[in-house]
Parts: structure tokens; sequence; C-alpha cells
């Protein structure tokens, strides 16, 4: 449950950077906007700066480093499962699994609400 929380403010803090396109924004700004500790959220933006999704310079704040829709929330993944993983040469493996188990989630939820009657007029 921690990295979906931690993925979910991952998120909330490239919306916020792409709300202030091409500006610097303070970690205090960001955290406030979205309802994040501060800590949190300093620790999230550090993990995005070492994957090469945001860049920060000091004093000024974060800033994305390229146009919001070229990010995929895969490399938002990968790049808080470095920081989640016990051997961060195991992050790759790390993300695929998380991927893994949220696509079965979702696949396992959309079976359940499917009755044969809509299969058999599909």
């Amino acid at each position: 449950m921690r990295l979906t929380r931690t993925i979910s403010y991952a998120l909330a803090c490239l919306c916020e950077l792409a709300r202030h396109c091409g500006e610097y924004v303070q970690v205090c700004e960001i955290a406030l906007a979205q309802e994040i500790p501060q800590a949190y959220c300093q620790k999230i933006l550090l993990l995005l700066s070492r994957a090469g999704l945001v860049e920060s310079i000091k004093g000024r704040g974060f800033t994305l480093v390229k146009p919001v829709e070229s990010i995929t929330t895969l490399e938002v993944v990968k790049a808080l499962s470095i920081g989640e993983a016990d051997d961060p040469s195991q992050a790759e493996n790390y993300a695929t699994r998380l991927i893994h188990e949220a696509l079965s989630n979702r696949l396992n939820q959309a079976l359940a609400e499917m009755s044969i009657a809509e299969v058999v007029k599909a």
C-alpha cells in the first residue's frame, strides 16, 4: 500500500509541475497544493529527478524536464521503484511486478463485472 500512495503522490507532483509549465516550483508549494507531507514530497521529487523526469535548481525548485504528454506512468513507477526496492539493481524487476499486479487487479475487476451474456454478444 505504501508504494501505491507514493505513486499517487508522484503523479500529483508531476501534475502540479505541469500546471506551472516551464516554471520552477518550490517543494513547499507543491506539497501544499497537493496536500502531501513536505518531507515525503521532497523524497519523491528527488527520485523523479534521479530518473531524469524533473530537474531542480537550488533555491528555485523543481520543473519538468520534458513535456508532460511524453512522461509515461511506467517511467514514474520505475523511478519510484529505485527508491523502494531493497536492491537497486532489482528495481526494474520490482517495477515490472508492480505493474503486473496492477494490471491483474484491473483485469480481475473487469471480469467480475462482465456477465457471460456480454461475452456471447461480443
